[in-house]
């Protein structure tokens, strides 16, 4: 028990902190004036900029939180597992959205691009190091596709409950979609993320097989 909540408690801590380091970061790198032009995105293309870019972030909170309730008095570690591997994600994202920078996914002058650029989960709680709005840069990769996808692999991996899976299942795929339709992120960004964290779900677990059995 202990070890547990140990574990829990550094997980929760690695998670804030890079989670506040990211935001830090997004917000201070030199915003270029990218207000000419955005990326072509095959699903941007072809859809409106709905729905509020809230209702895709308020979705992930969901997942964080049915995590912690769900398991928080079953099996307490997998909360802290799934802190320490969306941290550890983070932790790469630090470098992805850094090292190549992309335009935001709306054109500078639009009002909408001023909500849409506080999207971060961090800043979304009211968080911020910036008096201004230029958090649009971060967008490789999506912090809320995996989110989404690693509470959903916990789920599908750990639970027992058939009819959980189904549901969880569709609506973090209907969560991906929302991700990019509201334009908080292109469609590379949303694939990338999801990809990576069901990747990494299945490496870490299945490097230490023994300590998380089903």
């Amino acid at each position: 028990m202990k070890d547990t909540l140990q574990f829990n408690l550094l997980s929760i801590v690695y998670y804030i902190f890079v989670g506040l380091l990211s935001l830090f970061v997004a917000e201070n790198i030199a915003d270029i004036e990218w207000n000419k032009f955005t990326l072509y995105d095959i699903i941007h293309e072809h859809t409106k900029p709905e729905p509020h870019p809230d209702i895709p972030t308020y979705i992930v909170y969901f997942f964080i939180l049915y995590i912690v309730f769900r398991w928080m008095f079953i099996r307490p570690e997998l909360v802290g597992l799934f802190f320490l591997l969306v941290a550890m994600l983070f932790t790469l994202r630090l470098f992805t959205f850094t090292s190549t920078l992309t335009p935001p996914t709306e054109l500078k002058e639009n009002v909408w691009r001023d909500k849409h650029c506080k999207r971060d989960l961090m800043g979304h709680l009211g968080f911020s190091f910036s008096k201004g709005n230029n958090n649009c840069i971060g967008n490789m990769f999506s912090g809320h596709a995996s989110h989404t996808i690693m509470a959903l692999m916990i789920i599908l991996y750990f639970s027992k409950y058939m009819y959980e899976k189904v549901f969880l299942t569709l609506l973090a795929l209907i969560n991906l979609v929302l991700i990019i339709t509201s334009r908080l992120h292109y469609t590379s960004d949303v694939i990338v993320g999801s990809s990576l964290a069901s990747l990494l779900f299945v490496a870490y677990v299945s490097y230490n097989r023994d300590v998380w059995k089903k």
